[in-house]
């Protein structure tokens, strides 16, 4: 792979490739690896281009697991900071439950599938095919078949947070009532369907969006 890597490289990068290619090579020579060697060239300039590889189902299955247990889990991860307004510098206590495959995965990669997303390391708690006990104040989210529970005891002041989203969800309820009003209303039948359309799709969204609060709420 390094030797790829370099190959790949050097037409952008010639010196420095060049370089690290020599020491490279000279290093794998004296090396218990010395065999391998002998598809290194003196120099890299003459060394052959490399050609395309066959794709295995297990880089594949890789690629598949950190997308979703790396990027869209610390996509979820994020968002929840944000809407409960958590200081971005403050690391969270947080307990991860799921198949142990998994989970252990996630343990292999955790530098990239959630510490960078502010989650305490020190704090974390795996739990292996069963979800753990959790409190009120605990925030559940589930991607894949993993779940992360974020516990949030320090971090909320639950009579403010109550207080924030009930005015959400009063402003919500204010433009759900308006928007239900105008498409009862000849509206409906006198703007052009792309209008009415537009404003059919802000009104589901604000309904989805009143039911997560009413949910948060309880």
């Amino acid at each position: 792979m390094l030797d790829t890597s370099l190959r790949l490289l050097h037409p952008f990068t010639p010196f420095v490739t060049e370089e690290l290619w020599g020491h490279l090579r000279l290093a794998l020579i004296d090396s218990p690896l010395a065999e391998l060697a002998k598809d290194w060239t003196d120099v890299l300039i003459v060394a052959r281009w490399p050609e395309p590889q066959p794709q295995k189902n297990e880089e594949t299955e890789t690629r598949e697991r950190f997308d979703t247990y790396a990027l869209k889990r610390e996509h979820s991860i994020r968002n929840a900071r944000a809407e409960k307004k958590i200081d971005p510098h403050k690391l969270i206590p947080s307990m991860i439950s799921g198949p142990k495959d998994d989970v252990n995965f996630i343990k292999g990669h955790i530098m990239a599938s959630g510490t960078v997303s502010g989650l305490d390391e020190d704090q974390l708690q795996y739990f292996y095919d069963k979800p753990p006990e959790i409190s009120k104040d605990t925030v559940v989210l589930f991607t894949g078949s993993v779940g992360d529970y974020l516990i949030l005891n320090d971090f909320v002041d639950q009579n403010k947070e109550r207080s924030r989203l009930e005015k959400e969800l009063k402003e919500v309820q204010s433009h759900i009532e308006r928007l239900e009003k105008l498409l009862s209303s000849d509206f409906a039948n006198k703007a052009p369907a792309a209008v009415v359309q537009k404003e059919r799709d802000k009104l589901s969204g604000y309904k989805e969006t009143a039911e997560k609060l009413k949910s948060q709420l309880k």
